[in-house]
């Protein structure tokens, strides 16, 4: 996929709402020049105090397999 799809599919499915403009510029500019790798970026999301926030409740007491 595009680079300005992966990013948006970042925000989507991590942060649950639409990239904001500067934001989005930022992560298309920095991963299209190859100084994030798309790995890193979708770790800095998925750990990004935002998503933590989002889901504190949910994670309160750990997650468990079955």
């Amino acid at each position: 996929v595009s680079t300005e799809a992966y990013v948006t599919a970042l925000y989507e499915n991590s942060l649950r709402r639409d990239p904001e403009p500067a934001g989005f510029d930022y992560w298309v500019g920095v991963i299209g020049d190859g100084f994030v790798s798309r790995e890193d970026a979708l770790t800095f999301f998925s750990e990004s105090l935002e998503n933590e926030l989002r889901n504190a409740e949910n994670l309160d007491n750990g997650i468990f397999l079955a």
